[in-house]
């Protein structure tokens, strides 16, 4: 959209000047010869710029060419104003990660150190967590009247200040308070202290209860309920205790029970065994093996050690099982059941959004068209034809709005056409022997000749499927 006005002086010179008073137009008329008007001069043209205020970014290369090949009847660019440049957001630099980002580390072997402090990311006081990136003032634009157009300041950066975090004076770093453990809540840096037992954790020090994180510098003993906001480290055993975690769970040694006491994490357990126990894990579970116990995991469950063995009780998990050995040659039982979820065929879907999405941006184009045909057939000024193409463009955006309807149809359909899935699967390394039971929700997995070895067990269109590693 522009401003129009007309200039006075000579009526042959049309000023327009854009909405955004960035960029002036001048459009040249014909003069009446038989008037004596004569074509305008450069200093006509220059004075009617002047008349609407035009006093910046004039192009004097076109007003020349104007003066002396005068264009009629033609818009041309005749000043052009400086655009602002906004300011660039400000953001953030961490320099911490997050929970979920944070593994264990492997020796040269690729076995687990399980006495690896380092588990847990630990902060000092002082410690930079992240760098605040101010944002940019932007560089202020000019219009062709010569005022300044103030440019956009950036965005100012969420800063992810936390419990026991502050800012430096300069407002450039986020830093740790005090020493502790780094935790994400939501998108805030939080430095948690921890409670240190530096003894067992038995009748002397009492059962725990603490919304932070917990270290026990020796043994859980029997009886002992420890509970925890946070994680939990035990650098000795979990003995016949109850231990939870809203955190991970870090043990590093093991875990061995008589099968009563409940193992609790929200966030991933880490430890040397487990031993009849009951564990219930929201995350993955690492260890070297596991016998004898009813464990719960919504990940994967790694054994990576000397033994990585999985013997007797039984497992329910989401994610893979990778382990060397599952069973003994005594065919003692044992069983795995994978969960399954639902879910729906989202790759069809995502093929027919795209073409509905193609096809309505097409309808849309020929509803424009269709638009600026029936204003010109209204107007009086059509072609032959034109009547034709008007009818052929409606018959054809009919014949898309339908194919649109249909489209929306198939996919509101293919959402609510659920179908479970199970994405869990077993790597075996060496061999799964007789008395194993294996399941994919009802469905059991079938091996009733001998042992398998070496193999890859897991679903697929609804069968469960043996490929060999």
């Amino acid at each position: 959209m522009f401003n129009e006005e007309t200039s006075t002086f000579n009526r042959n010179i049309d000023i327009q000047i854009s909405a955004d008073n960035l960029t002036a137009y001048i459009k040249l008329e014909k003069p009446n010869e038989e008037n004596g008007e004569l074509p305008a001069a450069k200093e006509e043209i220059l004075s009617a710029l002047a008349r609407h205020g035009v006093v910046y970014g004039i192009r004097d290369a076109v007003i020349d060419k104007l003066s002396e090949t005068p264009v009629y009847a033609f818009r041309m660019e005749v000043a052009k104003g400086q655009a602002p440049v906004a300011g660039i957001d400000g953001h953030i630099v961490t320099h911490v990660v997050k929970d979920k980002d944070y593994k264990p580390e492997y020796s040269e072997e690729g076995i687990i150190d399980y006495k690896n402090v380092d588990y847990f990311q630990l902060a000092k006081k002082g410690q930079i967590l992240c760098d605040i990136i101010a944002p940019g003032s932007g560089t202020d634009g000019v219009d062709v009247f010569g005022m300044a157009i103030t440019a956009r300041k950036g965005r100012e950066p969420a800063v992810p200040q936390g419990e026991n975090t502050s800012l430096t004076e300069d407002n450039a770093h986020l830093v740790a308070d005090i020493d502790g453990l780094v935790r994400y809540l939501g998108s805030r840096i939080d430095i948690s202290e921890m409670l240190q037992i530096r003894s067992d954790a038995n009748n002397l020090t009492g059962n725990v209860n603490f919304s932070g994180d917990v270290t026990v510098f020796g043994d859980v003993r029997d009886g002992i309920s420890v509970k925890a906001g946070g994680n939990v480290i035990v650098k000795g055993v979990i003995e016949d205790a109850s231990v939870e975690a809203g955190g991970s769970l870090h043990v590093m040694n093991g875990i061995i029970s008589d099968g009563k006491s409940r193992i609790a994490s929200g966030k991933g357990l880490t430890c040397k065994y487990i031993e009849n126990a009951v564990v219930d894990v929201t995350g993955d579970i690492h260890a070297d093996y596991i016998i004898d116990s009813d464990v719960k995991c919504t990940g994967d469950i790694i054994l990576n050690g000397a033994k990585e063995l999985l013997l007797g009780g039984s497992v329910t998990l989401s994610g893979e099982l990778r382990v060397r050995d599952i069973g003994n040659p005594n065919e003692k039982a044992t069983r795995i059941d994978f969960v399954g979820r639902l879910a729906i065929d989202e790759q069809r879907i995502m093929g027919l959004q795209k073409e509905l999405d193609a096809t309505a941006a097409n309808v849309n184009s020929l509803l424009d068209r269709a638009t600026w045909l029936a204003k010109k057939i209204e107007s009086g000024a059509f072609e032959l034809g034109t009547r034709e193409q008007l009818v052929s463009l409606k018959q054809e955006i009919t014949y898309l709005s339908e194919k649109a309807d249909d489209l929306s149809s198939e996919i509101d359909m293919l959402k609510k056409r659920e179908f479970t899935i199970y994405p869990g699967f077993i790597t075996c390394k060496r061999k799964i022997y007789q008395g194993v039971r294996i399941y994919f929700g009802e469905q059991r997995y079938q091996f009733n000749l001998d042992n398998i070895e070496h193999c890859r067990i897991h679903w697929v269109e609804g069968n469960i499927v043996q490929s060999t590693l």
